[in-house]
């Protein structure tokens, strides 16, 4: 049940629920619960970025030493194909 309970100025009353305190109207109470309850989304959204960051990367590295071997192999391929004679049919 929501009660009216008088505030630090004449005439402003504030709401709360009873049970719960009420607002006292201190600024730095109410900028340190707003950082708490940012502070779950924030650490989320750097722990994905650093996940998707890293996925990323691993995913550019490994295309990378891919194409090398690739290219390796290839050459490998083209001096066996110089040193042996071509096929007669």
């Amino acid at each position: 049940m929501d009660t009216l309970t008088p505030g630090r100025e004449a005439g402003l009353a504030l709401r709360h629920t009873a049970g719960a305190p009420p607002y006292n109207g201190r600024v730095d109470e109410y900028w340190v619960a707003a950082a708490w309850s940012v502070a779950p989304t924030i650490v989320i959204a750097v722990l994905f970025f650093w996940i998707l960051r890293s996925i990323l990367t691993f995913d550019r590295t490994e295309r990378r030493v891919y194409s090398e071997i690739e290219a390796a192999e290839r050459a490998k391929r083209a001096q066996a194909a110089e040193r042996t004679p071509p096929h007669d049919s």
